[in-house]
């Protein structure tokens, strides 16, 4: 169904409720049961709208942890490049909900990280 959004789309809380819910699949499955050819080859096209899905609500995505970066490319001779590129926006994903965290105030304001983080978000 969130392919068929993708291209007859009827609402902008409807694709995102199917790509919540996919995400939610894949982590129910883990990131080993992506490694054969066919579920892999799914994994790459899903895991693109994941990560455009996941930017668009501000919320971390599975995606951007470092065993979903790694396991499911075992079975596979390489990582191409393009599956190189798109682990920046994954981990992209949690960055952009810790900024709208900081810029909503919900973070513990008294973490020395915390206020130099929301120092830069201020700069820009």
């Amino acid at each position: 169904m969130g392919f068929l959004y993708c291209f007859i789309p009827t609402g902008k809380k409807y694709w995102l409720n199917h790509m919540l819910g996919l995400e939610r699949m894949l982590e129910l499955r883990g990131p080993a049961a992506h490694c054969a050819p066919g579920p892999h080859h799914i994994f790459q096209q899903v895991r693109r709208m994941l990560i455009f899905a996941y930017f668009n609500i501000s919320r971390p995505s599975v995606l951007a942890r470092a065993e979903w970066k790694s396991i499911p490319w075992m079975m596979v001779q390489y990582k191409a490049p393009d599956d190189d590129l798109f682990d920046f926006p994954a981990d992209c994903t949690t960055l952009r909900a810790e900024r709208d965290s900081i810029l909503k105030g919900e973070a513990d304001s008294s973490d020395v990280k915390t206020q130099e983080r929301r120092t830069v978000c201020w700069r820009r």
